[in-house]
């Protein structure tokens, strides 16, 4: 089992406060190696985040989706494209 480190960077961009976490580990197939690697940004208000990149005209590739699940939250994550093309995510705390 690959072990995972993180860790958080926040920043401002305007009226909004954005946090992104970097997560370094191993592949879970060395066969496979990993290219690159995503980034997250973690959201205060994944609903409102979301609203306001399709307005933009940001395309998701999905619906967001649970990668933890708590008692009381789910942690979700949604992905899109930069303009680059490389893959990022929307990632944030929404109350069950």
């Amino acid at each position: 089992m690959p072990v995972l480190r993180g860790c958080k960077i926040s920043f401002a961009a305007g009226a909004h406060h954005v946090a992104q976490r970097l997560m370094i580990g191993q592949e879970a197939d060395p066969a496979k190696p990993l290219r690159g690697g995503i980034l997250y940004f973690d959201v205060p208000d994944m609903a409102a985040t979301e609203a306001a990149l399709v307005a933009a005209g940001i395309g998701f590739f999905g619906p967001a989706r649970p990668v933890q699940r708590t008692p009381t939250h789910d942690l979700m994550l949604r992905e899109f494209a930069d303009p680059d093309g490389h893959v990022v995510a929307l990632m944030g705390l929404v109350a069950r």
